[in-house]
């Protein structure tokens, strides 16, 4: 072997070796779960625990034919897994007339470290904050909007179009989000969430931009 194929065979073992490792594993109860180590990919830098709650109108017609498409939503998911720095937020709040959905991540980087386990979020009282808000499939986009009122942190309102749940099953929502709700992909097509603010009436009444919203989602179904 030259010197330069021995560099390149040390050069991937060394690399290997410094790679983060993480437990990996998924509760559907929302409790802590533990799991085998896993070798993180190269551009994943923290280990973490992260908790999804979802509360549901399941009274709405349209929302028990979604869940009746997924196989339902458990109200707590707990899951250890690897992850970007930047995934490590106080709490991410999605806020729809029919759905809320709240994930919590906490982080760790050393090896096969355990982060803390994040425990779910109270709701908070209303902001005087209300957003157009959506929650149907097909998910080509938001056709009917309801008025949707934001509560503590949620001070954007956002949408997001063609979300892939399960097979060929897509949806389009709309409504309050936290900051931390911006600009993040939910699935893996470059597509992320855009968020228009806001906007709190002199009256204390809460209104948004229902056109600015309008046109953002022709820009994105573009």
């Amino acid at each position: 072997m030259s010197s330069t194929g021995l560099l390149c065979v040390l050069g991937l073992l060394f690399s290997a070796g410094d790679a983060l490792r993480c437990i990996d594993c998924v509760d559907l109860s929302g409790r802590f779960c533990s799991g085998s180590p896993q070798t993180c990919p190269a551009d994943q830098d923290v280990c973490l625990s992260t908790l999804v709650q979802y509360e549901i109108n399941s009274t709405n017609p349209k929302i028990q034919n979604i869940l009746q498409s997924i196989g339902g939503v458990s109200p707590l998911t707990f899951v250890r897994h690897c992850g970007y720095s930047e995934a490590c937020v106080e709490g991410v709040i999605f806020r729809t007339p029919d759905i809320k959905i709240v994930t919590r991540n906490h982080c760790c980087n050393s090896d096969v470290c355990t982060p803390e386990t994040p425990t779910a979020l109270p709701d908070s009282p209303k902001n005087g904050i209300t957003c157009p808000g959506c929650f149907q499939t097909p998910g080509d986009s938001c056709r009917e909007y309801t008025p949707v009122q934001c509560r503590g942190s949620e001070v954007q309102c956002f949408s997001y179009t063609n979300l892939r749940l399960y097979e060929n099953v897509t949806i389009a929502m709309a409504g309050c989000a936290t900051q931390s709700a911006c600009n993040l992909e939910l699935q893996e097509d470059k597509r992320k969430t855009l968020c228009t603010g806001g906007i709190i009436s002199a009256a204390g009444g809460i209104s948004s931009s229902l056109l600015l919203l309008t046109a953002a989602l022709l820009i994105i179904t573009v």
